[in-house]
């Protein structure tokens, strides 16, 4: 991860640290993987919900990978910029 990024990002407060949680992180994965098994079954007959169902399974991966090292997007407007960010500087 760019060091810079993620020390602005804590700076402006977007991101906060918090204590690793990996039971958080393993239950987003989960989520994840739910999402894409839900995908594999709407893809023929409603290929936009599919892929929204993959944009989320994409959204809760990153985030578990924020819980397991300790960062929570804080809540309010941008959150979805926020974690995509994220994702890119990783």
């Amino acid at each position: 991860m760019t060091v810079d990024w993620l020390a602005e990002a804590i700076a402006t407060r977007d991101l906060e640290r918090v204590k690793p949680n990996m039971g958080a992180a393993g239950e987003r994965v989960n989520d994840a993987r739910r999402h894409i098994r839900s995908a594999r079954m709407l893809a023929e007959d409603d290929t936009t919900l599919a892929l929204a169902a993959c944009r989320d399974a994409v959204r809760k991966a990153v985030t578990a990978h924020m819980a397991a090292n300790g960062l929570r997007v804080r809540g309010g407007e941008g959150t979805h910029r926020i974690t995509l960010d994220y994702a890119r500087h990783q």
